[in-house]
Protein backbone atom coordinates (compact mmCIF):
# COMPACT_ATOMS: atom_id res chain seq x y z
CA UNK A 1 0.00 0.00 0.00
CA UNK A 2 1.52 3.46 -0.80
CA UNK A 3 2.13 5.68 1.60
CA UNK A 4 2.21 2.71 4.20
CA UNK A 5 5.09 1.93 6.74
CA UNK A 6 5.60 -1.57 8.48
CA UNK A 7 5.44 -1.91 12.21
CA UNK A 8 5.75 -5.26 12.09
CA UNK A 9 5.87 -9.02 11.05
CA UNK A 10 3.09 -11.39 12.69
CA UNK A 11 3.43 -14.87 11.09
CA UNK A 12 5.21 -13.90 8.43
CA UNK A 13 2.31 -11.49 7.47
CA UNK A 14 3.88 -7.54 7.07
CA UNK A 15 1.50 -5.33 9.34
CA UNK A 16 1.78 -2.15 7.15
CA UNK A 17 -0.04 1.29 8.68
CA UNK A 18 -1.18 4.18 6.40
CA UNK A 19 0.40 7.71 7.74
CA UNK A 20 -2.87 9.02 7.24
CA UNK A 21 -3.51 6.46 10.50
CA UNK A 22 -1.34 9.63 12.43
CA UNK A 23 -4.10 12.13 12.03
CA UNK A 24 -7.04 9.65 12.62
CA UNK A 25 -5.95 8.78 16.06
CA UNK A 26 -6.06 12.37 17.57
CA UNK A 27 -9.34 12.96 15.67
CA UNK A 28 -11.07 9.78 16.75
CA UNK A 29 -9.70 10.38 20.40
CA UNK A 30 -11.09 14.16 20.33
CA UNK A 31 -14.45 12.90 18.95
CA UNK A 32 -15.00 9.65 21.33
CA UNK A 33 -13.35 11.88 24.08
CA UNK A 34 -15.49 15.01 23.84
CA UNK A 35 -18.73 12.51 23.84
CA UNK A 36 -17.92 10.55 27.23
CA UNK A 37 -20.81 12.95 29.02
CA UNK A 38 -23.55 11.96 26.01
CA UNK A 39 -22.35 8.19 26.86
CA UNK A 40 -22.75 8.30 30.06
CA UNK A 41 -26.12 10.51 29.92
CA UNK A 42 -27.05 7.04 27.71
CA UNK A 43 -26.01 4.39 29.77
CA UNK A 44 -27.46 6.28 32.97
CA UNK A 45 -30.93 5.97 31.12
CA UNK A 46 -30.34 2.71 29.69
CA UNK A 47 -29.69 0.65 33.46
CA UNK A 48 -31.35 3.32 36.04
CA UNK A 49 -27.88 4.00 37.78
CA UNK A 50 -26.20 6.89 38.82
CA UNK A 51 -22.89 7.33 37.30
CA UNK A 52 -20.00 10.06 38.71
CA UNK A 53 -18.34 11.30 35.47
CA UNK A 54 -16.09 14.15 37.27
CA UNK A 55 -12.75 11.13 37.13
CA UNK A 56 -14.06 10.70 33.04
CA UNK A 57 -14.34 14.56 32.30
CA UNK A 58 -11.35 15.95 34.72
CA UNK A 59 -8.16 17.20 32.93
CA UNK A 60 -6.40 15.00 30.23
CA UNK A 61 -8.54 11.87 31.16
CA UNK A 62 -11.10 12.57 28.13
CA UNK A 63 -8.11 12.65 25.62
CA UNK A 64 -6.43 9.66 27.40
CA UNK A 65 -10.11 7.82 27.43
CA UNK A 66 -10.26 8.23 23.59
CA UNK A 67 -6.58 7.19 22.59
CA UNK A 68 -7.41 3.89 25.00
CA UNK A 69 -10.22 3.50 22.33
CA UNK A 70 -9.43 4.23 19.27
CA UNK A 71 -6.02 1.59 20.21
CA UNK A 72 -8.50 -0.87 20.83
CA UNK A 73 -10.34 -0.26 17.88
CA UNK A 74 -7.33 -0.53 16.13
CA UNK A 75 -6.03 -3.99 17.90
CA UNK A 76 -9.21 -5.26 16.56
CA UNK A 77 -9.10 -4.34 13.42
CA UNK A 78 -6.31 -5.97 13.23
CA UNK A 79 -6.96 -9.11 14.69
CA UNK A 80 -9.72 -9.08 12.18
CA UNK A 81 -7.54 -8.61 9.13
CA UNK A 82 -5.05 -10.84 10.36
CA UNK A 83 -7.55 -13.64 10.37
CA UNK A 84 -8.61 -13.23 6.90
CA UNK A 85 -5.00 -13.36 6.10
CA UNK A 86 -4.48 -16.93 7.84
CA UNK A 87 -7.69 -18.20 6.95
CA UNK A 88 -5.94 -17.25 3.18
CA UNK A 89 -2.99 -19.28 3.92
CA UNK A 90 -4.66 -22.45 5.15
CA UNK A 91 -6.57 -22.44 1.92
CA UNK A 92 -4.17 -21.94 0.08
CA UNK A 93 -4.01 -18.34 -1.05
CA UNK A 94 -0.77 -16.64 -1.30
CA UNK A 95 -0.70 -13.55 0.61
CA UNK A 96 1.70 -10.98 -0.11
CA UNK A 97 5.21 -10.78 2.30
CA UNK A 98 7.46 -7.66 0.85
CA UNK A 99 8.35 -5.03 2.83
Amino acid sequence: MDGSFRIGRIFGIPILIHYTFLLVIPLFAWIIGSQIPLTVGMLEDIYQVQIDTSVATAGYMPWVLGTIVVFGLFFGVLVHELAHSLVARAKGIAIKASR
